[in-house]
């Protein structure tokens, strides 16, 4: 591993690449990026990899694009990191069109992350898919026990 790269105690490195700006380390726990920035599995939604891009989804934020100078092994350790963090992932359809992800993730707490990630066809933005959306989280959660 580069110097000047600081993981956190605890955190065990499981896989690293350089970049333009220092280096993308993957932990057990969280991605960890060039300028301090930290996403936990627990947070990520999707990875892809598009030589020389890795691309990493976050509900609720913009994309986060690294380059990699040399990509290692960390695209493929970060997305099986990715799906390991995955209890739980059922697709609904809504009523008023298009569907839902309801997503379980492990965090480091061992409580579950909830997440929903509505698809194109739905409004995310109108309270009545919400509404809907929320009420199957609430079914998913008691049928699994989560």
């Amino acid at each position: 591993m580069p110097a000047g790269v600081e993981v956190p105690d605890g955190e065990r490195v499981v896989e690293w690449a350089p970049t333009p700006d220092g280096a993308a380390v993957a932990t057990e726990t969280a991605l960890l990026l060039p300028g301090g920035v930290r996403l936990p599995w627990a947070e990520v939604d999707q990875v892809r990899w598009r030589r020389p891009v890795l691309v990493v989804d976050v509900p609720g934020r913009p994309p986060v694009r690294v380059r990699l100078s040399e990509p290692r092994r960390l695209p493929e350790a970060v997305r099986e990191r990715v799906q390991a963090s995955i209890v739980v992932s059922a697709y609904h359809r809504l009523g008023r069109g298009g569907g839902v992800r309801v997503v379980a993730r492990r965090a480091g707490s061992g409580e579950p992350v909830w997440s929903l990630v509505y698809d194109g066809g739905a409004d995310a933005s109108d309270p009545a898919t919400r509404a809907e959306a929320h009420g199957i989280l609430g079914d998913v959660r008691a049928q699994t026990g989560l």
